[in-house]
Formats: C-alpha cells, sequence, structure tokens
C-alpha cells in the first residue's frame, strides 16, 4: 500500500469515528431527570413527571418525594415547587 492510500484510509476513519461520536454526544446529553422520585426505604424511582402520577405508582410501598437532583429551568418549566394536593 502506498502512504497515500494509507493517509486516505485514516481520514475515512477518523471522519466516521468523528460522525459517529457527534450523533451519538447529543442522545445522551438529553437524558431527562424527573421531578418526583418514589421512596422505599431509601431506594429511590425517579421516572414520574407529576406527584400524582408517583403516588398512583408508589401506593402501598412509598412515599413521594421531589428529585434533589431536578432543575426546572433545564426543562423549560417554572421555577416553582408543585402543588402536591
Amino acid at each position: 500500500m502506498k502512504v497515500t492510500q494509507i493517509r486516505l484510509a485514516l481520514l475515512v476513519a477518523s471522519s466516521a469515528a468523528v460522525t459517529v461520536l457527534s450523533v451519538a454526544a447529543p442522545a445522551y446529553a438529553e437524558a431527562r431527570v424527573y421531578q418526583w422520585c418514589a421512596n422505599h426505604r431509601g431506594s429511590m424511582e425517579c421516572y414520574y413527571s407529576s406527584y400524582q402520577q408517583c403516588q398512583a405508582s408508589a401506593s402501598g410501598w412509598g412515599i413521594c418525594v421531589e428529585n434533589p437532583f431536578y432543575r426546572p429551568e433545564r426543562y423549560g418549566a417554572p421555577a416553582l415547587r408543585s402543588n402536591r394536593g
């Protein structure tokens, strides 16, 4: 193989790697942090966007608490605490 062919192969491989990484990175960056967690004896399940949704799921086995990692400004929500009633 000539030096030119090797350089071309390296250029194509590195371009493909950059393309794959740039497509995969935004998906990871968009991971959602939900506002409510169901807590049962220290086990936290933070998959709920409303208090009512959490209550329905945790009924009989746990309590609902606000997720300490939730930042409403990241998701376009107002920075107010939700009504639990």
